[in-house]
């Protein structure tokens, strides 16, 4: 419960879609590592429900394998692709525009990407340029480019202010059908693996394993979506973030009159301002003096103290973590 409001981001997440197609059409994909974590925080969730996946292989294989899935159950289904970190105030609007989406893919072969209107220069997200003057059908729009998160902060700026770039909320809908065709021309190997193979890996985890393994390890985005000519935008019309990093974290979190943002039910501050503090034991005690925006996050046998300024070099960190210390505090 990173927000502090009763409810984890997959929770929310489960109970959103919940309102937009039936429960046990909703499929989780996860990790071997995370199972029994998904299976506490979504006990209506059925074990079959679930795609367990055996190596982390990116976003391009994970949805490959559950449209698989689901075109056992139904091929003809109309399909939405949400990450579980995806944070939204206005639950009844996100709803009717995501269902304003699907009513337009009924008809049109297009993959739709939801896009919001940046409040900010995020370099966490990745933006697209969309044409104002070439709509299809309400709040859907034809997309001039894309543009990655490895561009300069100030030009970002610039673009956002223009009022024509939009933050990709990761949110994708489609025919079953209309990805498939996507596949067939972007990922060939991979679909062709998950066609000859799908129904012997449902009883043999082992080969589940090997198909991983010969998968190209790519994004869905760059590997479907920046190379399709059929993608359009559905800009939302409501205010949304995914809960991905620090900053968003904050953004999305209440905050005291000095601007700070605190969860830890014995988490005591002074003369402190702008800071994230994130304590997940409610035994524990904690003191904060005199600090200026930082970050402080205390999770199992994990101690995080950094400068939130300089939270765009923690993936860095992180990286140099790993390959000294292995998977142990990851």
């Amino acid at each position: 419960d990173l927000l502090g409001i009763g409810q984890t981001l997959i929770q929310m997440t489960y109970q959103r879609l919940s309102k937009i197609c039936p429960k046990e059409n909703i499929i989780v994909i996860t990790n071997q590592k995370y199972l029994n974590l998904v299976q506490t925080q979504l006990p209506e969730v059925n074990l079959k429900q679930i795609i367990v996946e055996p190596i982390r292989k990116n976003t391009a294989t994970c949805i490959c394998h559950a449209c698989h899935k689901i075109e056992a159950i139904d091929p003809n289904a109309q399909i939405i692709v949400s990450p579980s970190d995806f944070f939204v105030l206005e639950e009844n609007k996100c709803v009717q525009t995501i269902e304003n989406g699907f009513e337009y893919i009924k008809t049109h072969a297009q993959i739709l990407v939801l896009a919001a209107k940046p409040k900010n220069a995020d370099l966490n997200y990745t933006y697209i340029q969309y044409d104002k003057d070439k709509q299809s059908s309400k709040h859907i729009f034809a997309i001039k480019t894309f543009a990655n998160n490895q561009i300069d902060t100030q030009l970002l700026k610039q673009f956002i202010q223009n009022g024509d770039f939009l933050s990709n909320m990761g949110i994708y809908l489609f025919q079953l059908k209309t990805l498939f065709e996507a596949y067939k021309i972007h990922l060939p190997e991979m679909i062709e693996l998950f066609n000859k193979n799908f129904k012997a890996i449902q009883h043999n985890p082992n080969l589940l394993l090997s198909i991983y393994q010969r998968c190209e390890n790519v994004g869905f985005k760059e590997a479907i979506l920046y190379k399709s000519t059929n993608t359009k935008v559905l800009l939302a019309q409501f205010d949304c973030s995914n809960i991905n990093t620090w900053s968003s974290i904050n953004q999305a979190s209440e905050k005291d009159y000095f601007k700070n943002s605190v969860r830890g039910k014995n988490t005591v501050v002074y003369d402190s301002k702008n800071c994230l503090i994130q304590i997940d034991d409610d035994q524990k005690l904690v003191i904060v003096q005199g600090l200026n925006g930082f970050i402080i996050a205390d999770h199992n046998n994990v101690l995080l103290i950094c400068k939130r300024k300089d939270e765009p070099q923690m993936k860095t960190f992180i990286n140099n973590i790993r390959r000294e210390k292995g998977d142990q505090f990851y």
